[in-house]
């Protein structure tokens, strides 16, 4: 049983920990304007969803880990009733590449959460002149 006090996530970003922040930023921002989403919306986006120091303050990566947060997340209704996952790419760190995000994918899919492509502005550039030089 969940706790009535814990609010559900509406939103899942899921992104590569090395891709550009400004890009991301800029990405989220878009995403967020462009499809309504309101400033009440309850988003899940790691970095902030993890206590990361390891300075013994807190609980430790692994600890958290235990408490399977990603699962928690995913497999919550609002996700679903809600704005689903946002996949985000950027010109730096490939979210196809890292096999957490690809994780994160697969599990979404198998939940029936609607996921979508987000680009920065530099990646949907890069892309098409890449698409260019192929078509030439």
């Amino acid at each position: 049983d969940q706790d009535p006090t814990e609010l559900e996530a509406e939103l899942l970003f899921c992104h590569a920990p090395d891709g550009i922040v400004e890009e991301t930023l800029q990405v989220f921002q878009d995403y967020i304007e462009r499809d309504g989403i309101p400033p009440s919306a309850r988003i899940w986006f790691d970095p902030f969803a993890f206590y990361q120091p390891e300075d013994l303050c807190g609980p430790s990566i692994a600890e958290q880990l235990k408490m399977e947060p990603f699962k928690r997340v995913i497999e919550c209704a609002g996700i679903r009733r809600g704005y689903g996952m946002a996949v985000v790419h950027t010109t730096q760190g490939d979210v196809c590449t890292r096999l957490w995000c690809i994780h994160e994918m697969f599990t979404a899919i198998r939940q029936e959460v609607r996921i979508h492509a987000l680009m920065s502005k530099e990646y949907t550039h890069l892309l098409t002149s890449r698409v260019e030089r192929f078509l030439d």
